[in-house]
């Protein structure tokens, strides 16, 4: 009888980094499953259980008998007390026995500097995309693939795109609608609202548009945090137009990915983002789950864990 890994969440948000985590897992022999605070039984016997728990704050003690805590950081906080409760986070949260942080700043930001041993374990995209693989005729001249809200400021870069190319360019957006903003661009028939897609339909979809854009808020906690979508489009072999958001501008320095990044909502004539070069070249391999798990050094972690706790009961 192999570790149980259980992903802990404290809501029910869809989170990337569970999926790819589960399957990678599950193919090495580990028993992985998700479930909600409430709903985990700290009475029971962990002493084979790893909890792996998305953190938000939840500062209660640590279950006893369990093979071991990972606390993983996905984002910093949102909403009026964000800072308090990031502080609260680094601070008053108990010692797990690994940690894990999407990127490296949100690791400065939740590191306590102590004995914990931790890795970055980052976004990724699924290795069925290759840049590579044939393009077929363009169905849109640009693509979004992402969550459409005022949150996100999604009026703006509309507002923008609308200044600039009026009707004359296409434009699809691909992802959960909120706040109503499909109905109030209603009128603006060059730009389809899908809608939310299954994943693959998602970036099969945005494959065949010209041009994919990556537009991300400047406020926090988004600011510094790298969007999926521009690592899509570059493993895709896609061109690119981004805004230059801080995690937008660091990963495409980090990753040598090719885009045009405008300042906020500065569109350049379509010809110009036409002659700018795609990413066919780019080698997506070092964005694909299996490398971005294999380098966070988890799996060495369980390795370790594995190794010292007791074996099942009738089976020493």
């Amino acid at each position: 009888m192999t570790l149980e890994i259980l992903f802990v969440t404290g809501d029910g948000a869809y989170y990337p980094s569970i999926d790819a985590c589960t399957g990678y897992l599950e193919n090495m022999g580990y028993r992985c499953r998700r479930t909600a605070l409430e709903d985990v039984d700290f009475a029971q016997d962990l002493s084979r259980t790893v909890i792996w728990q998305i953190m938000g704050f939840f500062p209660r003690p640590l279950p006893p008998g369990r093979a071991a805590v990972i606390h993983e950081f996905r984002s910093r906080s949102v909403g009026r007390f964000g800072v308090a409760k990031d502080i609260g986070k680094r601070f008053l949260l108990p010692k797990p026995d690994y940690r894990l942080f999407q990127t490296g700043y949100l690791e400065k930001t939740f590191n306590r500097r102590d004995t914990v041993p931790f890795g970055i374990l980052g976004l990724g995209v699924p290795e069925y995309l290759d840049p590579r693989a044939g393009r077929a005729e363009a169905l849109f001249d640009f693509g979004y693939v992402g969550q459409i809200s005022d949150e996100r400021k999604t009026p703006d870069m509309l507002d923008a795109f609308i200044a600039k190319y009026g009707h004359g360019r296409s434009l699809c957006m691909i992802g959960p609608v909120r706040d109503g903003i499909d109905s109030r661009y209603a009128s603006q028939t060059n730009i389809r609202f899908l809608g939310k897609l299954p994943q693959r339909d998602a970036l099969e979809t945005v494959r065949r548009c010209k041009i994919g854009l990556c537009y991300f808020p400047y406020h926090m906690p988004h600011a510094m945090q790298p969007p999926t979508k521009l690592y899509e489009y570059a493993a895709m072999g896609m061109r690119i137009w981004a805004n230059d958001s801080p995690g937008n501008v660091q990963a495409i320095r980090e990753f040598g990915i090719n885009a045009y990044v405008s300042k906020r909502f500065a569109f350049p004539d379509f010809e110009v983002l036409e002659a700018q070069p795609d990413n066919s070249a780019f080698d997506p391999g070092v964005l694909h789950w299996k490398s971005i798990i294999d380098r966070s050094g988890i799996v060495e972690f369980l390795r370790a864990v594995e190794r010292t706790v007791p074996a099942p009961r009738g089976m020493a």
